[in-house]
């Protein structure tokens, strides 16, 4: 077989890989954000991933690296897939709070994550960022 006959088919399913692939896996750290100013209004932190566990079993295993994190008050509700979540972080009484939701994407599950911290406190956006990925591979299993 000539090699001219076997490129434009290694081209093609080079193509289809990697456009398969980008489609599938978004990784949580380029999908993160942060809205609101410090110290005077509300922050929220976001970010977003695929993962291939169906709904329940990805909150699942979120729930249980959200404890892990020192979340309390960890609820989640089957009806509308999502996970709530309580933390003290800072230890003065002002809760700061998660919500997870999962939903199917085509053959995946979308976790959204956004992370609440009240006006007058501070969140390190590093941290935040790290856990919401933490969270992502707890929910890959």
């Amino acid at each position: 077989m000539s090699i001219r006959l076997i490129i434009p088919f290694v081209i093609a399913a080079s193509v289809s890989l990697a456009s398969l692939t980008g489609a599938q896996a978004q990784p949580c750290s380029s999908n993160f954000s942060s809205a609101g100013v410090p110290m005077l209004s509300e922050i929220t932190y976001r970010s977003w991933d695929l993962v291939k566990a169906p709904p329940a079993k990805a909150l699942s295993g979120v729930a249980r690296a959200v404890s892990a994190e020192g979340f309390g008050a960890v609820r989640i509700d089957k009806a509308t897939n999502t996970l709530t979540a309580l933390q003290d972080g800072a230890g003065s009484g002002r809760l700061q709070s998660l919500r997870v939701t999962a939903r199917k994407n085509g053959g995946a599950t979308r976790l959204d994550m956004v992370f609440t911290v009240q006006a007058g406190q501070i969140g390190h956006e590093g941290e935040v960022r790290r856990g919401f990925c933490n969270f992502v591979q707890a929910a890959r299993g």
